[in-house]
Order: C-alpha cells, then structure tokens, then sequence
C-alpha cells in the first residue's frame, strides 16, 4: 500500500503489511488509516507510518464519525464492530447470508447499514440491535443529513432503491443502480454501473436530470467533486470522464490507463482527482487543467482503491497482492508499505490524518500510527 503526497506527487511511504489490498479507509481526522486486505486490518498511524495494531478481520472497513468505532466485516458474513482506542471487538453482528461488499455509518454515527448479495441491513449502533433488513443490493449510500438510503448492485435488476430510514418505507426504484452515491448537499443521487450511461437524478422528485453517455464502455466507478459541481467517472476502457453537472455536458476525457478504472477520488478542496487502474497505476490529474500531474507507480497488481487523508497531504492506494501504499501528494514519493494481512479491501483515515484502519477479506483490521511509520522510513 502506498501514501502519496497530492501536492508534490511524491510517493511517502510503502506501507507493508498484506500480500495484497483489497480497501482502505481514512479515519475522520486524518491520523490512522485502516487498510484491509487477506483475513487482517491493520490500523497505521500517517504520520509515523508505523503499525498500530492488527485486528482479524476482512475489508470493507469504515471508521464511525467521531473515530471511536471502527466496522468491518468477518469471517462468516457477520460484521464486526470495534473499539478504536482499546481495539477491542465490541460486537459480532449476525444478519447476512451472503458476502458482505460494503459497510458505512450514518453521518450522525446513530445507524450502520451493510451491504451484502440482494439485501442491505441497518443496525442501532449503540444497542447493537438490528433494525430492520431492506432489498436493494450490496452497495449502500447514505445521503449527507443521514435520513435517506440508496442502495444498488445486482439484487435489483440495474435499478437503484431509495429508502427513508426513520419510517424504512421505499421511495423508488432509480435505473442505473450498479453503483450509487448522493451529492455533498444530498440534493443529487448518481446511479450507474450495470449500464453504459451514468444518470443524475433529483433526490427530492427522484426525476432524471440528465443521462450523461460518452461512449458504450461500460461505468465502473463515480465519484461527486466536494462542491458537487463535477462529476468524475471511471470506465472499463481506462478513461476518466469529468462531468459538469449544472449542464450535463462533458468537460474531460484524461487517458491514462490502460485497463479498468477501479476507483476514482476528489481531494477535500476539489483540485485533484486520484484514479486507480486494473493496470496497476494511480495517477494524479489536476480538476481544473484535467492534466496528468503524475503516475504512481508501486503496484504490480490492480489497484483496487486510492483513497485521500482529510487534510490533502497523504494518499493511501491498495491492491490485493502488495498491501497498501503511502503517498506524499505533493512529492508524488512513496512513505511506506503498509503490509500485516492479505487482500485489503478497504482503508479510513481518522479525521486528523493520523491513524489509518485497513480492512482484509481475512477477517482482521489493523490500525496503524501513520506518523511513526512514516517517520520511520
């Protein structure tokens, strides 16, 4: 797993600790990444880069907002909640019978939704309890104010489900629904996957606003700029498409890849755009310009997440072989490899970009204390 500085494109660490990553998860404030890949998560602390702790678990991970609870999900379809600080399991959720594919809390840390096969469950965080079990599919979105639910993927045919969380009554079915994520403001959803257009839509009237199609490569990633103004997309053929969203027409086309776009990421302020390839590349494009500011290499397989700290200065990349790798945005340099289990499927820096949890289909978590381990390179 690799950090990288966004401002220098330098690579600032090569965090070692999986045989490959499958995801990675920044905490709140920025201090710990989280990086899950084989049956660990490693926890690593961003500024040092050191190894915090590893917990058995698998990827995805995410951390809750205020950073004490961190999700992942175990080794017999349950999800598993932790204690951050005393990294000790709190709770072993039972409620999937399939393979869970994502994990995520409500803004408000109040409710925790997973996703998993054709069905997605709430629990009540605090009394562990589950909520009620809704069908959808396994890739869920919670909008920013915590109320609605968008969930996608293959339980519904290509269709996206809208849900109100307080009264679990379904609002609609939205085409496109391979994958979905609200706007910043929550006023927008964006569905897309399953077919060769990416569709906007008005949360409040679930109208259609616009049906953004450049060629008939199939969407594989979506992501909203911070401002929801631009709209990035990745797709099978290796491009990324930048969109306008207040006109609906198309502002970019960055080639670079040579394969799949696996994942595409803002950072916080809106000025880069990371996107990470089957080709096993993360390159780093500039918003404005929609040049390349620089390609990172470090991975010998796809990376299948590059993921920003909350204060711009570290990206976090990770593929399912090599672990997860510390970039110094502004350097373009490697701070370290993150490797302690195998395929990480997802990392969540904490909001100080201090320490990172790694989540990995092996069933553990590790936290890691980034400052000692990039101090230690």
């Amino acid at each position: 797993m690799i950090l990288w500085d966004v401002e220098s494109e330098s690579q600032l660490a090569a965090l070692e600790g999986h045989r490959w990553v499958e995801s990675v998860s920044f905490s709140a404030d920025g201090s710990v990444l989280a990086s899950a890949g084989g049956s660990d998560v490693i926890l690593w602390d961003v500024s040092s880069h050191s190894q915090l702790t590893t917990l058995r678990g698998r990827g995805p991970v995410s951390f809750s907002p205020d950073d004490s609870l961190l999700v992942s999900r175990g080794r017999d379809n349950d999800v598993v909640l932790w204690d951050v600080s005393s990294r000790i399991q709190l709770a072993s959720l039972q409620g999937h019978t399939d393979r869970i594919e994502s994990v995520l809390f409500s803004p408000d840390g109040s409710v925790l939704a997973a996703g998993g096969g054709v069905d997605a469950v709430l629990w009540d965080v605090s009394s562990r309890s589950q909520l009620t079990t809704l069908n959808g599919g396994e890739l869920v979105s919670f909008s920013p104010d915590g109320s609605l639910l968008a969930a996608g993927g293959r339980g519904t045919g290509g269709a996206a489900v809208l849900w109100d969380i307080a009264s679990r009554s379904q609002l609609g079915f939205l085409r496109g629904g391979g994958s979905v994520s609200f706007s910043p403001d929550g006023s927008m959803l964006v569905s897309g996957g399953w077919e060769n257009d990416v569709i906007l839509w008005d949360v409040s009237s679930l109208s259609q606003l616009a049906t953004l199609q450049e060629d008939t490569d199939r969407v594989w990633s979506v992501s909203f700029s911070p401002a929801d103004s631009i709209l990035a997309f990745g797709k099978v053929d290796g491009k990324v498409i930048l969109w306008d969203v207040a006109s609906g027409s198309p502002l970019a086309t960055l080639q670079g890849h040579k394969s799949v776009v696996e994942s595409v990421s803002f950072s916080r302020d809106g000025s880069l755009l990371a996107s990470g390839g089957r080709d096993g590349t993360v390159i780093l494009w500039d918003v404005a310009s929609g040049n390349q500011l620089a390609t990172l290499q470090g991975h010998t397989e796809r990376v299948g997440f590059a993921s920003f700290s909350p204060d711009g200065s570290i990206l976090a990349s990770g593929d399912w072989r090599n672990g997860v790798i510390l970039w110094d945005v502004a350097s373009g340099s490697q701070l370290a490899t993150l490797q302690g289990h195998r395929i990480v499927e997802s990392v969540s820096f904490s909001p100080d970009s201090s320490l990172l949890a790694s989540g990995s289909s092996d069933g553990t978590v590790l936290l890691w204390q980034l400052a000692s381990i990039i101090s230690g390179r």
